[in-house]
């Protein structure tokens, strides 16, 4: 009988385990990059080469080897951060599988020089292809250096496949700053055929490392975000809606410090940005997520890019919940960043009380204007508010206008509230095109988008009240036929009570015939029949790509969609001072469901450019 199976030697074995650690020259410089981080180093230098194909080298101040060290460090699986499979529940360290320098030197020319920082002397070390040429002792400073020359000069498959040299310094790039991100307290250098392109200065200012690597402007309108809860912490800046870019690319997570790829952390992103920007845009992100060590696996693949959460669903929804409250706490207002104001809802005080001399014998009072929150129960004409005015008699007390739709109740002097508002104070001056609404306000020019705006209202109002318990129906006098094609009636039979759950009351009627007996209260003014085929019409796509929550989450987007004031009304002053203090009013009063911007703001310095005064 034939022996067929052999066991490989040193040099093959190698260089098939570089084929899953080593994949191009941006994973060289990972590894090295880790290792010297796992020494300790608050200095690391990248120099490259020919896009890294030629050259990389890797210089550190961190703990520095032993000679013996440095040569166990070329055996396969030899590694000094972890000794037993026990270990592998609590990885600390950023490597631990003992594979990186081994394939490396497999398939290059390597250098190593190292040394202690309590040695005299440190130790050199040359090897090709694997194969260790020469060992000897050195001069040097205390580190390590890794010189990598000619990388995959002995294996020219690997060589032919790499990308084009922008592509793959543009990957190297790429890791060297989301690694800087990570360890804002390690300065990093990183040239290329001697030019700087990248320089940290180490401080510890994680935004200060964000504005080097993707420029000042970015970084001013980035959100800090600092969350903990249930033993997770978040920590890290989220991107203001007006910077979402095609891609994910500038999304950079890390769990406690690692580089990571994860889709359960990309999905919960995106879930709490959901409204805020647009279908089809992408936040930019810089977050560490902190946890303990024993609940994250991140032995899962070589690269050590992906890892498995012991408790998914759970840091799923604590990074959701955790991006979504510090958005809805942000001034999201495209074109400026502003303080937070506390907004006295002076604008209309003027127009409804008469003037601003004081009444009830207070000198200096301050009139303060509140609206109720008027429905938008007709699109041909709002149902405008009565003014009442109530004023307190007590010396120190102000005088409030109260707007109530109520033509005969005035508030009594304790029942009047200030609410809050997210906008700051904005006299509204006038519409243009029947679209836009236009306002002054501290800042400057403000200009809302009226059904934008309308939108966003009604969305949050329908949606706290779906959140809460069955919407409201309104019955209809005279039922409305619904002719269903085959395919809306087989969604529609499968689906009844999630319509009857949003409010919509429907009755077969034989046949593909339905009766549309009721609707929800915020659709009074569109036209309901066509708004159930057009929720219909969102299952047809839908369950092939969302599941039935979304699909709820969407139809609630229609309905507040088709509930709204629409563009080219005419609106009147009381109209519009009502749409704008209830969207003051709002979680996220600056983009509507669908991330599209509701308000943006032309500030005194942007006014003073465009005149030329400046």
């Amino acid at each position: 009988m034939s022996n067929r199976i052999k066991i490989l030697d040193a040099v093959t074995a190698n260089q098939i385990a570089a084929g899953e650690v080593v994949e191009r020259p941006a994973s060289v410089v990972k590894e090295l990059v880790e290792n010297a981080l796992d020494a300790g180093a608050d200095k690391i230098e990248i120099a490259i080469n020919g896009a890294g194909v030629a050259l990389i080298r890797v210089t550190d101040n961190g703990c520095g080897m032993s000679g013996d060290d440095a040569i166990m460090a070329l055996q396969r699986h030899a590694t000094s951060k972890i000794s037993s499979t026990g270990d592998l529940a609590e990885i600390a360290t950023l490597g631990f599988r003992g594979e990186a320098v081994p394939s490396i030197a497999s398939v290059s020319r390597l250098e190593v020089t190292t040394r202690e920082h309590n040695s005299v002397a440190g130790c050199r070390i040359l090897v090709a292809g694997g194969a260790i040429e020469q060992v000897s002792d050195i001069g040097c400073p205390a580190g390590t250096v890794f010189t990598v020359k000619d990388l995959f000069f002995n294996t020219p498959a690997r060589r032919k496949f790499l990308k084009s040299a922008a592509t793959e310094l543009g990957q190297i790039s790429d890791i060297i700053s989301r690694m800087a991100m990570a360890y804002p307290k390690v300065a990093f250098k990183y040239m290329h055929e001697g030019r700087i392109l990248l320089q940290t200065s180490g401080t510890g200012s994680l935004l200060e490392t964000v504005s080097q690597v993707y420029g000042k402007e970015q970084a001013k309108q980035m959100i800090r975000l600092d969350t903990s809860a249930s033993g997770f912490t978040l920590e890290g800046y989220l991107g203001s809606p007006n910077q979402s870019r095609s891609t994910r690319a500038q999304q950079t997570f890390f769990v406690n410090g690692r580089y990571i790829k994860s889709k359960i952390l990309t999905v919960a992103v995106a879930e709490g940005y959901k409204t805020v920007v647009p279908a089809n845009r992408y936040p930019i992100v810089v977050l560490n997520l902190l946890l303990p060590l024993q609940a994250v696996d991140v032995n899962v693949h070589p690269t050590k890019l992906e890892v498995r959460f012991a408790q998914a669903n759970e840091v799923s929804q604590f990074v959701a919940q955790a991006v979504r409250q510090t958005l809805n706490s942000a001034n999201l207002m495209p074109g400026n960043t502003y303080p937070d104001v506390s907004n006295s809802f002076a604008v209309a005080a003027r127009q409804y009380s008469g003037g601003s001399s004081s009444s009830g014998g207070v000198a200096e009072a301050t009139h303060l204007t509140t609206y109720a929150q008027v429905a938008f129960t007709d699109q041909a004409s709002f149902k405008p508010p009565i003014c009442h005015r109530v004023v307190s008699n007590e010396v120190g007390h102000h005088a409030v206008d109260q707007i109530t739709t109520d033509p005969v109740k005035v508030l009594s002097d304790d029942q009047v509230t200030i609410p809050t508002s997210k906008l700051p104070d904005i006299v509204v001056l006038g519409q243009v095109d029947a679209t836009y609404i236009v306002g002054a306000g501290p800042e400057g020019l403000y200009i809302i988008d009226q059904h934008a705006a309308h939108e966003r209202i009604n969305f949050e109002q329908f949606w706290a009240r779906a959140e809460q318990t069955r919407v409201e129906s309104q019955l209809l006098l005279q039922p409305i036929t619904l002719e269903l094609s085959q395919q809306e009636m087989g969604i529609l039979v499968e689906n009844v009570a999630l319509f009857i759950d949003l409010g919509f009351l429907l009755e077969h009627f034989g046949g593909n015939t339905f009766l549309l007996r009721g609707h929800p209260l915020e659709v009074a003014t569109a036209k309901p029949g066509n708004l159930v085929h057009d929720l219909l019409a969102l299952f047809v796509e839908g369950p092939k790509h969302i599941d039935l929550r979304q699909l709820r989450e969407e139809m609630i987007y229609t309905i507040a969609c088709k509930a709204s004031v629409t563009a080219n009304k005419i609106l009147n002053q009381i109209e519009m001072d009502n749409l704008l203090w209830r969207l003051g009013q709002t979680q996220n009063p600056y983009t509507c469901p669908h991330g599209r911007p509701t308000i943006i703001a032309l500030n005194h310095a942007e006014l003073a450019k465009r005149f030329q005064r400046t």
